[in-house]
C-alpha cells in the first residue's frame, strides 16, 4: 500500500514508520511544521495534498487527529487514519472527524462510545501498541546505563503536573472568589476517591460553570462535539489532580519507608523520594521498567477508561505494572496475572509492601504481561488489523 505518515515529534513515530516499513508497504514521510499546530496550516495542508497526488497514495497516517489533514485527504479522496494517543485532546472534537475519509481510533474506549453516541461514524476504539523487538534490544544494550546502579524497589515516570495551567491560582488571583475555590477543592478531593467513574464535568454548571467562564472564557468552535464542562474538567481540574494523586502517593511510599524514585522534567520535591530528571523514551525508559521492582502508573483523570501509554511501555518491557483502576485494562488483560491494580493510596500500599517480599510472583506477573503484549498487542500485529479494517 502507499502510506504517507504525517511525522510530528510524538513518542511512536519511529516504531510506526518502521512497522510500515517491515509490513511492505510503502512509507513518504512528511513533518508537520510547529506552525501548523499554532493554527497556520493551510501551506502544510496544500503540501500533504501535493503529495498525495504525486505518489498516489492510497492512505494517510497520524498519530492523533488533525483536521487540516483530513482536509487534504477530503479534497483527493485518500483515507486518513489518526491514532488518538494523548488525553485531552481537542481537536477530536472537531466536526471535521465525521468526514467520510476519516478513520478515527482512541485509545480510550469512553472517548469512542461518546462521539458514536453522538453521531460520529468514524470513531473506533483502538488500544496503543509496543514495538517490544525495539525495546528487548534497546533494553539488552544499555543494561549498563548509570540509571541502572543505585536505583530505589519503587519508580515513576511522568508529569508531576505542578507548572500546568496554573488553573486555581489564575482563578484565584483574577476573582478572588473562596465560595468558588472552596467547591473546586472539594470536588477534586471528591474525585481523588474515586475510580472508574469521572463526574467533573456534570458538577460544572450552573453558577460555576459562569464564574469559570467569567475569568477564563473559553469559546466553543461551531458544531464542535466538545463542551465548556468538559473543556474546563479535563484541560485544568483534571491536571490538578494529577498533581496532586502522584505527589499523595509517591509522598506516601516513601513515608512508609519504601525506596522510591520519580523521573519527571520538573524539579518538584517531595521529601524521602528522590527526583531523578527526565529520561529519553526510546533509550532509558524500558531500561527503568525493566529494572526496578515495581513500576507505578498514575493516571490523567482525563483517561476515563483507557489504557495510558506508560501501562503499555511497563508491560512491554517485561515490567511488573501497578496501576490505578483503569477499566479498558480489563478488556485486555487479567489483574494479578498481568498486573496489579489499587483504588486507593492504602491498598497501593499494601500491594507494594506484599510485592516486594514476594519476587517469583511479582517476576510470573511480569513475564505473563510481556508474553501477552507480544501476542496481541505489537505494533505489527494492531497494525496488521487496522489497515485490514479501514480500507
Amino acid at each position: 500500500m502507499r502510506i504517507v505518515y504525517a511525522n510530528w515529534n510524538c513518542f511512536g513515530a519511529i516504531d510506526m514508520f518502521e512497522t510500515l516499513l517491515q509490513l511492505g508497504h510503502e512509507v513518504k514521510v512528511i513533518e508537520i511544521p510547529e506552525k501548523a499546530f499554532g493554527g497556520e496550516y493551510q501551506e502544510f495542508s496544500d503540501s500533504l495534498y501535493a503529495v498525495i497526488r504525486e505518489t498516489r497514495a492510497e492512505l494517510v497516517v497520524s498519530f492523533n487527529y488533525y483536521p487540516f489533514i483530513s482536509q487534504a485527504c477530503m479534497r483527493t479522496g485518500c483515507r486518513y487514519f489518526s491514532w488518538i494517543y494523548d488525553s485531552p485532546f481537542l481537536k477530536v472534537y472537531d466536526a471535521s472527524v465525521n468526514n467520510n475519509v476519516n478513520y478515527v481510533g482512541t485509545f480510550d474506549s469512553y472517548m469512542a462510545d461518546e462521539l458514536s453516541k453522538k453521531g460520529v461514524s468514524t470513531i473506533h476504539y483502538i488500544p496503543l501498541a509496543v514495538n517490544t523487538e525495539r525495546i528487548a534490544g534497546t533494553i539488552a544494550k544499555n543494561r549498563s546505563n548509570k540509571i541502572c546502579g543505585d536505583r530505589g524497589d519503587i519508580e515513576f515516570v511522568g508529569s508531576m503536573y505542578n507548572n500546568r495551567n496554573r488553573f486555581y491560582e489564575r482563578l484565584f488571583e483574577t476573582s478572588r472568589d473562596m465560595e468558588l475555590a472552596g467547591f473546586l477543592d472539594a470536588l477534586v478531593e471528591a474525585q481523588r476517591r474515586v475510580y472508574g467513574c469521572n463526574f467533573l464535568e456534570e458538577c460544572l454548571e450552573g453558577e460555576v460553570l459562569e464564574k469559570i467562564d467569567k475569568v477564563m472564557p473559553y469559546k466553543i468552535e461551531k458544531n464542535s462535539y466538545i463542551s465548556k464542562p468538559r473543556v474546563y474538567a479535563d484541560y485544568y481540574i483534571c491536571p490538578r489532580i494529577a498533581f496532586i494523586d502522584r505527589k499523595g502517593l509517591i509522598g506516601a511510599m516513601a513515608g512508609c519507608g519504601f525506596k522510591i524514585d520519580y523521573f519527571t522534567e520538573s524539579d518538584y520535591s517531595i521529601p524521602g523520594a528522590r527526583n531523578l530528571g527526565s529520561i529519553d523514551y526510546l533509550n532509558e525508559m524500558p531500561v527503568v521498567f525493566n529494572t526496578y521492582k515495581i513500576n507505578l502508573n498514575i493516571s490523567l483523570r482525563s483517561i476515563r477508561t483507557g489504557i495510558p501509554l506508560r501501562a503499555m511501555d511497563i508491560m512491554g518491557s517485561g515490567g511488573f505494572l501497578l496501576t490505578n483502576y483503569q477499566q479498558d485494562m480489563l478488556r485486555h488483560f487479567e489483574p494479578g496475572k498481568h498486573f496489579v491494580q489499587y483504588t486507593s493510596i492504602e491498598e497501593a500500599l499494601e500491594l507494594s509492601a506484599y510485592y516486594l517480599e514476594h519476587d517469583q510472583e511479582r517476576s510470573r506477573i511480569a513475564s505473563a504481561a510481556l508474553a501477552e503484549i507480544e501476542k496481541h498487542h505489537t505494533y505489527k500485529v494492531r497494525l496488521k488489523e487496522i489497515l485490514s479494517d479501514c480500507m
